[in-house]
């Protein structure tokens, strides 16, 4: 009911200064809901509406939050791309390649969840080697998204006969221990 009411008031009054305040409550009551991709697509509207609004960007940035909650994979990837590109050099960037790894993480696409940790962690190293003033946390969780990751493949190895794939399969295991 509180969702139709602030629409109706942005329907009625589309030049009212409340319009942001009526937006922002949307999501908030769709994110009480549990509808991530109504969150996601409320924060778009908003960001869309009021680009220069200094909330804007990190209301488009959680879209892709939402969208990765609501498992639409592609959406969120499409979002945190687009700001990891737009963010070069800045903890933003390294906030994004996280996230484009916890999407492929979530589609269970392994390989490429690890590629863009590794990146994470390396472009962290790299700004930090340049003198930009970046934490460490982003590339700290990716690190522990990376250690997920070799102890589920880890697991999912199976040690089988014949002997040569035994040797294999045990030297694969030994590499990931290291």
């Amino acid at each position: 009911k509180a969702i139709e009411t602030y629409e109706d008031l942005i329907k009625r009054f589309p030049e009212s200064p409340h319009i942001k305040n009526a937006l922002f409550n949307i999501s908030l009551n769709y994110e009480k809901l549990k509808d991530f991709e109504k969150v996601a697509e409320t924060n778009e509207r908003y960001a869309s509406l009021f680009p220069e609004e200094k909330d804007a960007p990190d209301m488009l940035f959680n879209t892709g939050k939402f969208y990765l909650k609501a498992k639409q994979y592609e959406k969120a990837l499409a979002v945190f791309r687009r700001f990891y590109t737009k963010s070069l050099g800045t903890e933003r960037e390294l906030e994004s390649r996280r996230y484009v790894g916890k999407c492929y993480l979530a589609m269970d696409q392994l390989g490429l969840a690890e590629e863009n940790f590794l990146n994470t962690i390396s472009r962290s190293s790299f700004l930090a080697g340049k003198g930009v003033s970046v934490s460490n946390y982003y590339a700290s969780e990716a690190q522990m998204e990376l250690a997920s990751i070799h102890t589920k493949k880890y697991h999912q190895m199976k040690l089988v006969l014949p002997k040569d794939v035994l040797d294999i399969a045990k030297k694969r295991k030994a590499e990931l221990l290291k």
